[in-house]
């Protein structure tokens, strides 16, 4: 499985990892964020976006 994770804190760029199926991070700025991870297990993927509220 590839697990890849997009963090958008410029409100227009994703900031992109691809690692293992956990990452942490570490919000520096308060304020409405999406984070995106897509699954693939090389032939089909689904990606899932949440909004988060980093207070």
């Amino acid at each position: 499985m590839n697990y890849i994770q997009n963090f958008n804190e410029l409100k227009e760029f994703f900031s992109k990892f691809e690692d293992g199926n956990q990452h942490q991070r570490i919000f520096t700025t308060a304020g409405n964020k999406k984070v995106m991870v897509t699954v693939s297990d090389g032939m089909e993927s689904v990606s899932k976006v949440w909004d988060v509220l980093v207070v």
